[in-house]
């Protein structure tokens, strides 16, 4: 637990508990005074049909992009220009290693990497891609099967972005001055036959397709990985975030949709200081957590319906910790963990005891 240095995964929980207890308390005190002041202006306070006082946020009004008219004015370059002045600043084509003896190498061409990494990014293949150009389908073949490969690809990636987080603008799209990132999944439906491709009437209609997910910090996608359409979002982000983003950007900060969401995410981020914080379009509807008991909240128009129990934290700290540990240090994949637990049909003390840590987030995050 010191070689992994997470402050909260070394200090007892009972301090942790005591902490955020005082935090939440005042939160949700702070909270409800701004609103019967009217200075929370996002809140629309009604009637149910019993005539309690209910709450709802206020829909947000749609906004022109600012942008549209900017960009139209910027010349227009193609990809290949774009790909050569990319590598003459980074160099990133270095990366791109045989997987042959040298002795049989064919020697890379810049025109050759580029055409077979965007055959495959528009998804048009290589075939495609030479019967379209006046490049050789033999060596275009040659060079995505010896080149082109996921570590290549991860590794050169890595390079453009540490390179463009570099530049002065690259702050100035952090929000507060927080490295803000997202995880979202983009559907691709399927030419070929693969063996994570689900039938979805919904996004594929009658063919069969996949799930994009990637994570995205100013614009630049830092991670990603292929899963299944049927496979829910949240039990990747915590392994993505932490394990597989290899580059130099690291988000303090972690927003999904609500596809993204996971009970988990929340306890599991929290342990390692970084803040979970789903876009959450009707928070009314969500269970609210808090220290105590109902009588401590008497008048509140806000307030917790749920409240966590202590005692329970305090048994199962032993097994959180060295589940995190195991997550941490890559002994076990926390994808496939975190998907069992959410399982309906399992159920433990330490998976209670990780779902009542939702509410042990950070001030920020509140």
């Amino acid at each position: 637990m010191k070689k992994l240095d997470y402050p909260k995964l070394t200090q007892p929980i009972k301090q942790t508990l005591k902490s955020k207890q005082k935090i939440l308390l005042s939160l949700y005190k702070t909270v409800n005074a701004a609103i019967e002041r009217g200075d929370n202006k996002s809140v629309i306070i009604t009637k149910n049909k019993q005539g309690e006082r209910v709450w709802r946020l206020r829909p947000i009004e749609a906004e022109p992009e600012p942008n549209e008219s900017l960009f139209a004015k910027f010349r227009q370059y193609g990809i290949v220009e774009i790909i050569k002045f990319v590598n003459k600043q980074t160099n990133f084509l270095k990366v791109f290693e045989s997987l042959l003896p040298k002795g049989t190498q064919v020697p890379p061409t810049i025109e050759y990497i580029s055409a077979a990494v965007f055959a495959n990014a528009v998804r048009m293949g290589v075939s495609k891609m030479a019967s379209s150009s006046d490049l050789n389908e033999s060596r275009l073949v040659t060079t995505e099967t010896n080149y082109i490969r996921v570590e290549t690809l991860q590794a050169a990636v890595d390079i453009i972005n540490n390179a463009t987080a570099k530049f002065p603008i690259f702050d100035k799209w952090y929000v507060q001055s927080i490295v803000h990132g997202t995880l979202d999944a983009l559907k691709l439906e399927l030419k070929f036959t693969h063996h994570k491709g689900r039938h979805s009437s919904k996004y594929f209609g009658c063919g069969l397709g996949v799930a994009s997910l990637n994570e995205i910090v100013n614009g630049l996608s830092v991670t990603g990985r292929l899963i299944g359409a049927h496979e829910y979002e949240g039990g990747f982000n915590f392994e993505m975030c932490i394990l597989q983003n290899t580059s130099g950007i690291k988000p303090s900060q972690i927003s999904t949709d609500k596809h993204g969401m996971n009970g988990f995410n929340f306890a599991l981020f929290d342990l390692i200081e970084m803040i979970f914080a789903p876009r959450i379009p009707k928070p009314h509807r969500e269970v609210l957590w808090g220290f105590g008991k109902a009588e401590d909240y008497e008048g509140l128009l806000i307030k917790p319906t749920k409240f966590v129990n202590e005692q329970l934290l305090i048994d199962e700290e032993d097994n959180i910790k060295r589940l995190m540990a195991s997550f941490l240090t890559g002994h076990v994949s926390p994808s496939i963990v975190i998907q069992k637990l959410s399982s309906k049909e399992y159920t433990s003390k330490t998976k209670a005891a990780l779902i009542q840590l939702i509410i042990l987030k950070d001030q920020n995050s509140s």
